[in-house]
């Protein structure tokens, strides 16, 4: 069988967090929104991008900001369509755009947190290297 990563995107990744938050299954979503549990599914795994009639209706359902959703769906289309041309465009290093993907969903806190972690981290590895 084969193993299978979803693709991560900034609306994808929005949309997980919020129907967490909520506390939804994915067949409530779609039942309330008058999608397919397939269409959701493919969504969440970022197979696809809703059409407008459905992000309004997701947005509705799940009390999401409309034009933040648009907007995360315009990064998306740009990094699904041009790949690495289009976090260089942003200035952003490829190498980490699933990491600027996840921050987006983190609080100031989190961000903070995350921030210290990856600054021990790398001073930890410099202190190893630096040993005779």
């Amino acid at each position: 069988m084969k193993h299978r990563h979803e693709r991560l995107g900034f609306f994808n990744i929005r949309l997980a967090q919020r129907i967490g938050d909520v506390g939804l299954s994915r067949g409530q979503v779609a039942k309330h929104a008058g999608l397919t549990y397939e269409h959701v599914r493919k969504l969440l795994s970022g197979d696809c991008l809703p059409s407008d009639s459905s992000l309004l209706k997701l947005c509705r359902v799940l009390g999401l900001s409309r034009p933040d959703m648009k907007q995360r769906l315009a990064r998306d289309r740009m990094i699904f369509k041009f790949g690495d041309a289009a976090w260089d465009y942003w200035g952003v290093n490829p190498r980490v755009g699933e990491l600027h993907i996840l921050f987006s969903i983190l609080n100031k806190e989190e961000r903070e947190f995350v921030r210290c972690w990856i600054i021990s981290f790398g001073e930890a590895k410099r202190k190893t290297q630096e040993k005779p």
